[in-house]
């Protein structure tokens, strides 16, 4: 039953484009009929009739709003595509501002962590104070039995 519909809708649709293309077609002639007229002559139709000075400014005046409309198009489309270049540089312009500005923010953050790994790093064991303590403990301690041992020598 739906296929029977749905055939019966395609053929009407069919129809009514048939109809209404011949129809345009037909009115088309009726309306785009010229002939040339010799004076005294009658018309072989009813419409408007021009002299050929007047059908020629109306062709004249056709063929100037042809022109100013390709001068427009062709202006309004160079007007974009300066406004296309001039975001294009303005967005390269930004692009490389911000390109610097991170360089530079990247840099500032290493030299950062460069000076906190120096300050989270363990000094070498030579570097360390407990080395240097324990020199001078030994250093003193080996005066002290230097000059003991000096004192019992010259004692006796």
């Amino acid at each position: 039953m739906l296929k029977q519909k749905q055939k019966i809708s395609v053929f009407l649709i069919v129809c009514m484009i048939c109809n209404c293309i011949f129809s345009a077609s037909a009115n088309a002639d009726d309306v785009n009929k010229v002939t040339d007229l010799v004076k005294g002559q009658r018309a072989p139709f009813s419409g408007v009739l021009l002299s050929h000075d007047v059908a020629a400014k109306i062709s004249a005046d056709k063929q100037l709003q042809i022109e100013a409309c390709d001068v427009k198009v062709d202006s309004t489309r160079k007007q974009c595509e300066a406004k296309a270049q001039l975001d294009l540089s303005i967005a390269t312009t930004q692009l490389t501002a911000e390109k610097m500005r991170c360089s530079g923010l990247i840099k500032l953050k290493d030299n950062r962590i460069d000076e906190l790994m120096k300050n989270y790093e363990p000094l070498p064991w030579y570097e360390g104070g407990k080395v240097t303590f324990v020199a001078g403990f030994v250093a003193g301690f080996a005066v002290f039995l230097g000059a003991g041992y000096v004192i019992s020598r010259v004692s006796r």
